[in-house]
Protein backbone atom coordinates (compact mmCIF):
# COMPACT_ATOMS: atom_id res chain seq x y z
CA UNK A 1 0.00 0.00 0.00
CA UNK A 2 1.35 3.42 -0.93
CA UNK A 3 0.92 6.99 0.22
CA UNK A 4 -1.90 7.30 -2.28
CA UNK A 5 -3.76 4.42 -0.66
CA UNK A 6 -3.33 5.40 2.98
CA UNK A 7 -6.60 6.68 4.43
CA UNK A 8 -7.67 7.35 7.96
CA UNK A 9 -10.99 5.52 8.40
CA UNK A 10 -12.92 5.75 11.63
CA UNK A 11 -14.92 2.51 11.66
CA UNK A 12 -12.59 -0.44 11.15
CA UNK A 13 -12.11 -3.77 12.85
CA UNK A 14 -8.99 -3.93 15.01
CA UNK A 15 -7.07 -6.12 12.55
CA UNK A 16 -7.50 -3.73 9.62
CA UNK A 17 -6.82 -0.70 11.83
CA UNK A 18 -3.64 -2.29 13.15
CA UNK A 19 -2.46 -3.04 9.59
CA UNK A 20 -3.11 0.54 8.49
CA UNK A 21 -1.24 1.94 11.49
CA UNK A 22 1.73 -0.23 10.53
CA UNK A 23 1.62 1.13 6.98
CA UNK A 24 1.71 4.73 8.24
CA UNK A 25 4.54 3.89 10.66
CA UNK A 26 6.53 2.25 7.88
CA UNK A 27 5.97 5.24 5.63
CA UNK A 28 6.95 7.75 8.34
CA UNK A 29 10.05 5.70 9.24
CA UNK A 30 11.22 5.72 5.63
CA UNK A 31 10.62 9.43 5.15
CA UNK A 32 12.29 10.36 8.47
CA UNK A 33 15.27 8.20 7.52
CA UNK A 34 15.57 9.77 4.08
CA UNK A 35 15.31 13.25 5.58
CA UNK A 36 18.10 12.58 8.12
CA UNK A 37 20.34 11.07 5.44
CA UNK A 38 19.87 14.05 3.12
CA UNK A 39 20.60 16.55 5.90
CA UNK A 40 23.69 14.60 6.99
CA UNK A 41 25.02 14.45 3.43
CA UNK A 42 24.40 18.18 2.95
CA UNK A 43 26.68 18.81 5.93
CA UNK A 44 29.34 16.37 4.63
CA UNK A 45 29.11 14.42 7.88
CA UNK A 46 29.95 10.73 8.00
CA UNK A 47 27.41 8.33 9.44
CA UNK A 48 29.87 7.33 12.19
CA UNK A 49 30.50 10.95 13.25
CA UNK A 50 26.79 11.74 13.34
CA UNK A 51 26.01 8.57 15.29
CA UNK A 52 28.76 9.19 17.83
CA UNK A 53 27.61 12.74 18.57
CA UNK A 54 23.99 11.52 18.77
CA UNK A 55 24.96 8.88 21.37
CA UNK A 56 23.88 5.93 19.20
CA UNK A 57 25.69 3.27 17.18
CA UNK A 58 26.37 3.82 13.50
CA UNK A 59 24.41 0.59 12.78
CA UNK A 60 21.35 2.02 14.51
CA UNK A 61 21.65 5.26 12.54
CA UNK A 62 22.07 3.30 9.29
CA UNK A 63 18.85 1.38 10.09
CA UNK A 64 17.06 4.66 10.80
CA UNK A 65 18.26 6.22 7.54
CA UNK A 66 17.18 3.15 5.58
CA UNK A 67 13.71 3.28 7.14
CA UNK A 68 14.11 -0.06 8.91
CA UNK A 69 13.78 1.47 12.36
CA UNK A 70 11.66 4.32 13.68
CA UNK A 71 13.52 5.80 16.67
CA UNK A 72 11.90 7.10 19.87
CA UNK A 73 11.47 10.86 20.13
CA UNK A 74 14.41 11.24 22.52
CA UNK A 75 16.77 9.62 20.04
CA UNK A 76 15.38 11.75 17.21
CA UNK A 77 16.03 14.85 19.31
CA UNK A 78 19.68 13.87 19.69
CA UNK A 79 20.04 13.40 15.94
CA UNK A 80 18.15 16.61 15.09
CA UNK A 81 20.30 18.58 17.56
CA UNK A 82 23.47 17.27 15.97
CA UNK A 83 22.25 18.14 12.47
CA UNK A 84 20.71 21.44 13.65
CA UNK A 85 17.29 20.41 12.38
CA UNK A 86 14.43 22.49 13.75
CA UNK A 87 11.82 20.67 15.79
CA UNK A 88 9.02 21.54 13.39
CA UNK A 89 9.71 18.08 11.96
CA UNK A 90 7.80 16.67 14.95
CA UNK A 91 4.84 18.86 13.99
CA UNK A 92 5.08 17.53 10.43
CA UNK A 93 5.09 13.94 11.73
CA UNK A 94 2.01 14.58 13.86
CA UNK A 95 0.10 15.96 10.87
CA UNK A 96 1.35 13.45 8.33
CA UNK A 97 -1.90 11.49 8.11
CA UNK A 98 -3.81 14.64 7.13
CA UNK A 99 -1.22 15.40 4.44
CA UNK A 100 -1.48 11.83 3.14
CA UNK A 101 -5.26 12.22 2.92
CA UNK A 102 -4.74 15.29 0.73
CA UNK A 103 -2.37 13.34 -1.52
CA UNK A 104 -4.90 10.51 -1.84
CA UNK A 105 -7.78 12.89 -2.57
CA UNK A 106 -5.76 14.69 -5.25
CA UNK A 107 -4.94 11.43 -7.01
CA UNK A 108 -8.56 10.27 -6.88
CA UNK A 109 -9.74 13.55 -8.42
CA UNK A 110 -7.13 13.31 -11.18
CA UNK A 111 -8.23 9.71 -11.80
CA UNK A 112 -11.86 10.82 -12.07
CA UNK A 113 -10.87 13.68 -14.41
CA UNK A 114 -12.32 16.27 -12.00
CA UNK A 115 -9.73 18.92 -12.79
CA UNK A 116 -11.45 21.82 -11.05
CA UNK A 117 -11.49 20.06 -7.68
CA UNK A 118 -8.03 18.56 -8.34
CA UNK A 119 -6.63 22.05 -8.91
CA UNK A 120 -8.19 23.23 -5.65
CA UNK A 121 -6.72 20.35 -3.62
CA UNK A 122 -3.36 20.86 -5.33
CA UNK A 123 -3.28 24.45 -4.08
CA UNK A 124 -4.01 23.20 -0.56
CA UNK A 125 -1.10 20.75 -0.87
CA UNK A 126 1.22 23.57 -1.96
CA UNK A 127 0.18 25.58 1.10
CA UNK A 128 1.14 22.64 3.34
CA UNK A 129 4.51 22.38 1.60
CA UNK A 130 5.20 26.10 1.93
CA UNK A 131 4.71 26.05 5.71
CA UNK A 132 8.03 24.22 6.24
CA UNK A 133 11.43 25.31 4.96
CA UNK A 134 12.61 21.68 4.86
CA UNK A 135 9.75 19.23 4.50
CA UNK A 136 9.81 15.62 5.55
CA UNK A 137 7.65 14.70 2.55
CA UNK A 138 9.70 16.53 -0.07
CA UNK A 139 9.85 13.45 -2.30
CA UNK A 140 6.09 12.98 -2.11
CA UNK A 141 5.40 16.63 -2.90
CA UNK A 142 7.61 16.21 -5.97
CA UNK A 143 5.56 13.19 -7.05
CA UNK A 144 2.26 15.04 -6.61
CA UNK A 145 3.59 18.02 -8.58
CA UNK A 146 4.79 15.70 -11.35
CA UNK A 147 1.25 14.31 -11.67
CA UNK A 148 -0.09 17.86 -11.81
CA UNK A 149 2.38 19.18 -14.40
CA UNK A 150 1.99 16.18 -16.72
CA UNK A 151 -1.79 15.73 -16.55
CA UNK A 152 -3.60 18.79 -15.13
CA UNK A 153 -1.52 21.75 -16.20
CA UNK A 154 1.10 20.53 -18.66
CA UNK A 155 4.50 22.12 -18.14
CA UNK A 156 7.42 20.10 -19.50
CA UNK A 157 10.11 22.29 -17.98
CA UNK A 158 8.75 21.93 -14.45
CA UNK A 159 8.10 18.23 -15.00
CA UNK A 160 11.74 17.70 -16.05
CA UNK A 161 13.03 19.43 -12.87
CA UNK A 162 10.76 17.24 -10.73
CA UNK A 163 11.85 14.06 -12.53
CA UNK A 164 15.51 14.94 -11.94
CA UNK A 165 14.77 15.47 -8.23
CA UNK A 166 12.86 12.21 -7.85
CA UNK A 167 15.48 10.21 -9.75
CA UNK A 168 18.07 11.12 -7.11
CA UNK A 169 15.99 9.39 -4.40
CA UNK A 170 14.08 6.83 -6.46
CA UNK A 171 15.12 4.03 -4.06
CA UNK A 172 13.10 5.77 -1.33
CA UNK A 173 9.82 5.30 -3.20
CA UNK A 174 7.50 2.52 -2.12
CA UNK A 175 6.58 0.01 -4.81
CA UNK A 176 3.19 1.54 -5.61
CA UNK A 177 4.71 5.04 -5.62
CA UNK A 178 7.25 3.76 -8.14
CA UNK A 179 4.38 2.63 -10.35
CA UNK A 180 2.85 6.10 -10.14
CA UNK A 181 6.22 7.72 -10.85
CA UNK A 182 6.85 5.57 -13.94
CA UNK A 183 3.28 6.19 -15.09
CA UNK A 184 3.61 9.99 -15.06
CA UNK A 185 7.25 10.08 -16.11
CA UNK A 186 6.13 8.13 -19.19
CA UNK A 187 3.54 10.87 -19.77
CA UNK A 188 6.35 13.44 -19.76
CA UNK A 189 8.39 11.27 -22.16
CA UNK A 190 5.38 10.85 -24.46
CA UNK A 191 4.78 14.61 -24.44
CA UNK A 192 8.39 15.04 -25.60
CA UNK A 193 8.23 12.39 -28.34
CA UNK A 194 10.43 9.90 -26.46
CA UNK A 195 8.03 7.11 -27.29
CA UNK A 196 10.39 4.13 -26.91
CA UNK A 197 11.36 5.19 -23.39
CA UNK A 198 7.73 5.91 -22.49
CA UNK A 199 6.58 2.47 -23.62
CA UNK A 200 9.42 0.76 -21.76
CA UNK A 201 8.55 2.53 -18.48
CA UNK A 202 4.85 1.76 -18.85
CA UNK A 203 5.56 -1.94 -19.35
CA UNK A 204 7.72 -1.91 -16.21
CA UNK A 205 4.92 -0.23 -14.28
CA UNK A 206 2.40 -2.76 -15.62
CA UNK A 207 4.56 -5.65 -14.39
CA UNK A 208 4.82 -4.12 -10.91
CA UNK A 209 1.16 -3.58 -10.02
CA UNK A 210 -2.16 -5.38 -9.81
CA UNK A 211 -4.09 -2.26 -8.78
CA UNK A 212 -6.88 -1.69 -11.31
CA UNK A 213 -6.66 2.10 -11.01
CA UNK A 214 -3.04 2.14 -12.05
CA UNK A 215 -3.51 -0.60 -14.65
CA UNK A 216 -6.37 1.30 -16.33
CA UNK A 217 -4.17 4.39 -16.69
CA UNK A 218 -1.19 2.30 -17.82
CA UNK A 219 -3.26 0.55 -20.50
CA UNK A 220 -4.64 3.88 -21.72
CA UNK A 221 -1.18 5.49 -21.88
CA UNK A 222 0.22 2.39 -23.62
CA UNK A 223 -2.57 2.71 -26.17
CA UNK A 224 -1.66 6.35 -26.82
CA UNK A 225 2.05 5.57 -27.17
CA UNK A 226 1.41 2.59 -29.47
CA UNK A 227 -0.94 4.71 -31.60
CA UNK A 228 1.76 7.36 -32.00
CA UNK A 229 4.20 4.60 -32.96
CA UNK A 230 1.77 3.31 -35.63
CA UNK A 231 1.18 0.08 -33.69
CA UNK A 232 -2.58 0.56 -33.88
CA UNK A 233 -3.62 -3.09 -33.49
CA UNK A 234 -1.71 -3.33 -30.21
CA UNK A 235 -3.04 0.09 -29.21
CA UNK A 236 -6.63 -1.10 -29.65
CA UNK A 237 -5.95 -4.06 -27.34
CA UNK A 238 -4.65 -1.74 -24.63
CA UNK A 239 -7.53 0.70 -25.05
CA UNK A 240 -10.11 -2.06 -24.66
CA UNK A 241 -8.39 -3.28 -21.48
CA UNK A 242 -8.44 0.27 -20.08
CA UNK A 243 -12.09 0.79 -21.06
CA UNK A 244 -13.12 -2.49 -19.41
CA UNK A 245 -11.66 -1.36 -16.07
CA UNK A 246 -13.08 2.17 -16.33
CA UNK A 247 -16.53 0.75 -17.09
CA UNK A 248 -16.37 -1.64 -14.13
CA UNK A 249 -15.39 1.25 -11.86
CA UNK A 250 -18.15 3.38 -13.44
CA UNK A 251 -15.57 5.99 -14.36
CA UNK A 252 -17.53 6.94 -17.46
CA UNK A 253 -15.60 10.13 -18.15
CA UNK A 254 -12.32 8.22 -18.42
CA UNK A 255 -14.11 5.57 -20.49
CA UNK A 256 -15.32 8.24 -22.90
CA UNK A 257 -11.78 9.60 -23.22
CA UNK A 258 -10.61 6.09 -24.11
CA UNK A 259 -13.29 6.02 -26.83
CA UNK A 260 -11.82 9.29 -28.09
CA UNK A 261 -8.33 7.76 -28.15
CA UNK A 262 -9.72 4.79 -30.09
CA UNK A 263 -10.85 7.30 -32.73
CA UNK A 264 -7.25 8.44 -33.15
CA UNK A 265 -6.19 4.79 -33.59
CA UNK A 266 -8.82 4.46 -36.32
CA UNK A 267 -7.42 7.57 -38.02
CA UNK A 268 -3.85 6.25 -37.87
CA UNK A 269 -4.99 2.99 -39.48
CA UNK A 270 -7.04 4.92 -42.09
CA UNK A 271 -10.31 3.37 -40.87
CA UNK A 272 -11.98 6.73 -41.49
CA UNK A 273 -15.60 5.52 -41.54
CA UNK A 274 -15.12 3.82 -38.17
CA UNK A 275 -13.51 7.04 -36.88
CA UNK A 276 -16.51 9.10 -38.03
CA UNK A 277 -19.04 6.76 -36.40
CA UNK A 278 -17.10 6.71 -33.14
CA UNK A 279 -16.69 10.51 -33.08
CA UNK A 280 -20.38 11.12 -33.65
CA UNK A 281 -21.28 8.68 -30.88
CA UNK A 282 -18.75 10.27 -28.50
CA UNK A 283 -20.11 13.75 -29.20
CA UNK A 284 -23.70 12.64 -28.55
CA UNK A 285 -22.76 11.11 -25.18
CA UNK A 286 -20.53 14.06 -24.24
CA UNK A 287 -23.35 16.52 -25.01
CA UNK A 288 -25.62 14.68 -22.57
CA UNK A 289 -22.90 14.89 -19.88
CA UNK A 290 -21.85 18.49 -20.77
CA UNK A 291 -18.25 17.33 -21.33
CA UNK A 292 -17.08 20.21 -23.50
CA UNK A 293 -13.49 19.05 -23.89
CA UNK A 294 -14.61 15.65 -25.19
CA UNK A 295 -16.90 17.37 -27.69
CA UNK A 296 -14.07 19.67 -28.77
CA UNK A 297 -11.55 16.84 -29.24
CA UNK A 298 -13.95 14.68 -31.24
CA UNK A 299 -15.06 17.63 -33.38
CA UNK A 300 -11.42 18.38 -34.12
CA UNK A 301 -10.85 14.73 -35.04
CA UNK A 302 -13.82 14.88 -37.41
CA UNK A 303 -12.44 18.01 -39.06
CA UNK A 304 -9.18 16.15 -39.69
CA UNK A 305 -10.90 13.00 -40.98
CA UNK A 306 -13.05 14.95 -43.45
CA UNK A 307 -9.94 16.85 -44.58
CA UNK A 308 -8.16 13.54 -45.26
CA UNK A 309 -11.26 12.24 -47.10
CA UNK A 310 -11.20 15.45 -49.18
CA UNK A 311 -14.76 16.27 -48.08
CA UNK A 312 -13.65 19.85 -47.52
CA UNK A 313 -17.16 21.31 -47.28
CA UNK A 314 -17.71 19.43 -43.99
CA UNK A 315 -14.47 20.50 -42.29
CA UNK A 316 -15.64 24.00 -41.32
CA UNK A 317 -18.70 22.60 -39.51
CA UNK A 318 -16.56 20.63 -37.09
CA UNK A 319 -13.81 23.22 -36.76
CA UNK A 320 -16.43 25.68 -35.50
CA UNK A 321 -17.85 23.05 -33.12
CA UNK A 322 -14.36 22.36 -31.78
CA UNK A 323 -13.69 26.06 -31.20
CA UNK A 324 -17.10 26.49 -29.56
CA UNK A 325 -16.27 23.82 -26.98
CA UNK A 326 -12.63 24.73 -26.43
CA UNK A 327 -9.84 24.07 -28.93
CA UNK A 328 -7.40 21.43 -27.74
CA UNK A 329 -4.94 21.70 -30.62
CA UNK A 330 -4.38 24.82 -32.69
CA UNK A 331 -3.89 22.57 -35.72
CA UNK A 332 -7.68 22.82 -36.12
CA UNK A 333 -7.15 26.29 -37.66
CA UNK A 334 -4.85 24.74 -40.24
CA UNK A 335 -7.50 22.12 -41.06
CA UNK A 336 -9.97 24.86 -41.96
CA UNK A 337 -7.48 27.04 -43.81
CA UNK A 338 -6.24 24.07 -45.86
CA UNK A 339 -9.79 23.00 -46.72
CA UNK A 340 -10.73 26.50 -47.91
CA UNK A 341 -7.58 26.52 -50.06
CA UNK A 342 -8.70 23.28 -51.69
CA UNK A 343 -12.17 24.80 -52.20
CA UNK A 344 -10.44 27.80 -53.82
CA UNK A 345 -12.02 30.14 -51.27
CA UNK A 346 -8.90 32.22 -50.83
CA UNK A 347 -10.29 34.97 -48.58
CA UNK A 348 -11.63 32.35 -46.14
CA UNK A 349 -8.33 30.50 -46.28
CA UNK A 350 -6.42 33.69 -45.42
CA UNK A 351 -8.85 34.45 -42.58
CA UNK A 352 -8.21 31.08 -40.91
CA UNK A 353 -4.45 31.38 -41.43
CA UNK A 354 -4.56 34.71 -39.59
CA UNK A 355 -6.79 33.26 -36.84
CA UNK A 356 -4.40 30.36 -36.42
CA UNK A 357 -1.33 32.58 -36.19
CA UNK A 358 -2.92 34.68 -33.44
CA UNK A 359 -3.72 31.57 -31.36
CA UNK A 360 -0.45 29.78 -32.08
CA UNK A 361 1.98 29.08 -29.23
CA UNK A 362 5.66 30.02 -29.55
CA UNK A 363 6.56 26.33 -29.36
CA UNK A 364 4.38 25.44 -32.35
CA UNK A 365 7.06 26.06 -34.97
CA UNK A 366 5.85 23.26 -37.26
CA UNK A 367 2.37 24.79 -37.34
CA UNK A 368 3.95 28.13 -38.24
CA UNK A 369 5.73 26.46 -41.19
CA UNK A 370 2.43 24.92 -42.31
CA UNK A 371 0.80 28.36 -42.34
CA UNK A 372 3.80 29.61 -44.36
CA UNK A 373 3.12 26.77 -46.77
CA UNK A 374 -0.48 27.88 -47.21
CA UNK A 375 0.63 31.48 -47.78
CA UNK A 376 2.92 30.32 -50.61
CA UNK A 377 0.11 28.21 -52.08
CA UNK A 378 -2.16 31.27 -52.10
CA UNK A 379 0.60 33.10 -54.02
CA UNK A 380 0.87 30.03 -56.31
CA UNK A 381 4.57 29.90 -55.47
CA UNK A 382 4.90 26.12 -55.77
CA UNK A 383 8.69 25.97 -55.40
CA UNK A 384 8.64 27.83 -52.07
CA UNK A 385 5.72 25.64 -51.02
CA UNK A 386 7.88 22.57 -51.68
CA UNK A 387 10.83 24.14 -49.86
CA UNK A 388 8.76 24.70 -46.71
CA UNK A 389 7.46 21.13 -46.69
CA UNK A 390 10.95 19.80 -47.35
CA UNK A 391 12.27 21.81 -44.40
CA UNK A 392 9.56 20.33 -42.13
CA UNK A 393 10.39 16.78 -43.20
CA UNK A 394 14.13 17.31 -42.72
CA UNK A 395 13.66 18.51 -39.13
CA UNK A 396 15.00 15.78 -36.85
CA UNK A 397 13.50 16.70 -33.49
CA UNK A 398 9.79 17.30 -33.84
CA UNK A 399 7.90 19.22 -31.21
CA UNK A 400 5.37 17.14 -29.23
CA UNK A 401 2.34 18.47 -31.11
CA UNK A 402 3.74 17.29 -34.48
CA UNK A 403 2.98 13.58 -34.75
CA UNK A 404 3.70 10.81 -37.26
CA UNK A 405 0.22 11.40 -38.65
CA UNK A 406 1.14 15.03 -39.35
CA UNK A 407 4.31 13.84 -41.08
CA UNK A 408 2.24 11.53 -43.28
CA UNK A 409 0.05 14.46 -44.32
CA UNK A 410 3.11 16.58 -45.18
CA UNK A 411 4.63 13.67 -47.13
CA UNK A 412 1.44 13.22 -49.11
CA UNK A 413 1.33 16.94 -49.88
CA UNK A 414 4.97 17.23 -50.99
CA UNK A 415 4.72 14.17 -53.25
CA UNK A 416 1.56 15.56 -54.86
CA UNK A 417 3.35 18.88 -55.46
CA UNK A 418 6.43 17.07 -56.75
CA UNK A 419 4.26 15.18 -59.22
CA UNK A 420 2.42 18.36 -60.26
CA UNK A 421 5.67 20.29 -60.88
CA UNK A 422 7.66 17.36 -62.28
CA UNK A 423 10.21 17.69 -59.46
CA UNK A 424 12.02 14.37 -59.81
CA UNK A 425 14.43 15.21 -56.97
CA UNK A 426 11.56 15.49 -54.46
CA UNK A 427 9.84 12.36 -55.83
CA UNK A 428 13.08 10.41 -55.51
CA UNK A 429 13.66 11.77 -52.01
CA UNK A 430 10.23 11.02 -50.52
CA UNK A 431 8.44 8.64 -52.89
CA UNK A 432 9.71 5.50 -51.13
CA UNK A 433 8.83 6.79 -47.65
CA UNK A 434 5.24 7.59 -48.55
CA UNK A 435 4.85 4.10 -50.03
CA UNK A 436 6.05 2.66 -46.71
CA UNK A 437 3.37 4.71 -44.90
Amino acid sequence: MSVMDTLVIQELDLGVLSAMIEVVKRFVAKRVGTFIKKERNKQNMSIRACAKDSLISHTTLANIENGKTYPPDEMLNYIFDKLMIENDIFAQISSIEETIRKFNLFFELVYKQDRIKANSVFQEILEIEEKAERHLLELDFCLIKLIYYTSCNRNSERAKVLIDSIDQYIDDLFEEELVIYWLYKSQYLKNNNKLDEAESLLLKAKALTKDDRYLSLIYNFLGIVCTLRDKTAIAMTYYLEAKKIFDIKMNYIRSLYVNTNIVVAYVYSKAYEDAISACVENIEIAEQLSLHKVIGVNAQNLSYVYMMLKEYERVNEYVKLSIEHGVVDNGVYFNNAYSYLKLNKISSCQYWINEGRTKMLKSETMLSYLFDYLDYRIENNLQESINVLDHILQTKNYEPSFTNQDRKMVLKEIVELGTETGNTEILSKYGKEILEF
